[in-house]
């Protein structure tokens, strides 16, 4: 854009500027081409669906909130998401038994138990056991106060001493302005300015000191449950759903919102449970990205099987799945169906590029659970979708501007005219 002295003059400028701010404040500038770019790694939620929506999982460096009404599986779903993680390298995010890094570790995660899941409650110890988790890997602490535990989160996040951090649950915790203050006085807004606060924190927590530096990019993800309330103050002629807690700071700041329910209910065959004397053994569990800041995939709704007991799946008595598990077979028949792994047709099912073709869902079921060479098929190509980031590949071909401009103007003369009707 400059030529001559007068451009040579504007670049050492420029950099005499970037030393000036660098001496001073660090080097928290730089140039665009010194700047480390880092493959944030994903943290796999346990639900193939969820990962699926989310590209690969829930993302490093991130603020993420989890919230529903009771008995909607939001701690059992943390439960199988600390469980998948702590199988996977910290180093490299792969399986640990089958990881090739020279310094092995596992992933670490501390569990902040404002709610004594793991305290008094011997049941919060023995459903976390049957949902996977292993106890002597998990870092529990209980701060006395929400002040005390989000200058741990701070202090946890600036040195990157964990890779997730979970927080159960931000309406639980203990305000001490609140304590220390009489029953009378009012303390209307008190916690929504508190979490202003922890995300003001947080985000100085998450920017890097040196931006130049690769490492300083690696930071924990940060996942926090939220209870709902009705919305206040909207007049409507019919019922608005229910809201998150914490005031519009969390709102905004936060990086991605999954919203849980769960309605329906499973008997002992798997199916949706119609009578009330069959017992209960598990729920479909629905979810809703509500935002999504980091791939754009807002407002997708999806559901997956969870089994509080074992059950048999199907009409085969050697195919169960046992309890405190998601339903992983069947929602890697769901995504296969829909990514044209598996084609249907009515009744039948059949396995793309192949001559196995079956009638029914629970022959199906029983040809991938007995046939496991057609399982792997199936499961690489599902995985390799999910984890490998293939669907970033938004253009098949490349688009050529002069193509561009042309689909552009027809765009423009369909909007005047508008759009051709189909022969008859």
């Amino acid at each position: 854009m400059f030529s001559g002295i007068k451009g040579e003059r504007m670049k050492d400028g420029i950099e005499v500027s970037i030393k000036e701010i660098q001496k001073k404040f660090g080097k928290i500038i730089a140039k665009a081409s010194e700047c480390k770019s880092l493959t944030v790694q994903k943290i796999p939620t346990g639900s193939l669906k969820l990962d699926w929506i989310l590209n690969g999982g829930l993302s490093q460096k991130k603020l993420t909130e989890i919230f529903g009404a009771e008995h909607s599986f939001k701690t059992a779903f943390i439960f199988k998401l600390i469980a998948k993680n702590q199988k996977l390298c910290r180093l490299c995010g792969g399986v640990f038994e089958n990881c090739n890094c020279n310094e092995k570790m596992k992933r670490r995660i501390l569990y902040m138990d404002y709610e004594d899941t793991f305290g008094i409650k011997k049941s919060g110890k023995s459903w976390a056991k049957k949902c996977g988790v292993d106890l002597d890997e998990l870092s529990i602490i209980v701060p006395s106060s929400w002040e005390e535990g989000i200058d741990i989160v701070q202090y946890v996040v600036q040195n990157n001493l964990f890779d997730i951090v979970i927080i159960d649950s931000l309406t639980q915790a203990p305000v001490t302005f609140v304590m220390e203050r009489d029953t009378e006085d009012p303390t209307m807004g008190v916690k929504a300015a508190r979490n202003a606060v922890f995300v003001a924190k947080l985000f100085q927590a998450f920017a890097p000191t040196d931006i130049t530096d690769i490492n300083e990019s690696i930071k924990p993800a940060v996942i926090y449950i939220q209870q709902v309330r009705d919305v206040i103050g909207k007049q409507s002629s019919f019922q608005l759903p229910p809201t998150p807690t914490g005031g519009w700071a969390l709102k905004h700041g936060k990086h991605v919102s999954i919203g849980f329910s769960s309605t329906i209910k499973l008997g002992t065959d798997g199916k949706e449970l119609g009578q009330k004397n069959k017992p209960l053994k598990g729920r479909v569990v629905k979810f809703r990205v509500y935002k999504d800041k980091v791939d754009g995939q807002y407002l997708k709704e999806d559901s997956f099987d969870f089994y509080i007991e074992d059950v048999q799946l199907g009409q085969n008595e050697d195919i169960h799945i046992s309890g405190g598990n998601i339903d992983t077979l069947k929602e890697l028949i769901e995504i296969a169906i829909e990514e044209g792994f598996i084609e249907r047709a009515g009744a039948w099912y059949k396995i793309a590029n192949t001559d196995l073709k079956v009638c029914g869902e629970n022959a199906l079921i029983e040809l991938l659970h007995f046939e496991k060479e057609v399982l792997k098929i199936i499961e690489t190509q599902v995985y390799d979708l999910i984890y490998n980031n293939s669907r970033l590949d938004v253009f098949e071909e490349p688009v050529e501007f002069e193509d561009l401009d042309k689909t552009i103007d027809e765009e423009k003369t369909i909007k005047r005219r508008g759009r051709p009707k189909k022969n008859q």
